[in-house]
């Protein structure tokens, strides 16, 4: 997010989604509408949240592979962080 920050500030636009990250007061300070898209964090006072389950996608994701006849197969995520 970092990295979009000067091109967001720069833009015209008439809201934005984003996840749960650290720069959530810039988004606040610009004042966009914005919808945060949560992963690890409870909802954000005060701004549109989307929360997920993230135990539950991960557990209903592999019990449909497993359906399917799948085996073996793998995780790519982010790592836990305590917030």
């Amino acid at each position: 997010m970092e990295k979009a920050w000067p091109r967001l500030r720069a833009l015209d636009v008439d809201g934005i989604i984003l996840r749960d990250v650290d720069t959530l007061a810039e988004v606040i300070d610009l004042g966009i509408p914005a919808v945060v898209v949560g992963h690890s964090r409870t909802e954000i006072s005060g701004l549109v949240n989307v929360v997920t389950d993230s135990a539950a996608i991960g557990r209903i994701a592999a019990e449909h592979l497993i359906q399917c006849g799948f085996k073996q197969f793998g995780f790519c995520g982010f790592k836990k962080t305590p917030w």
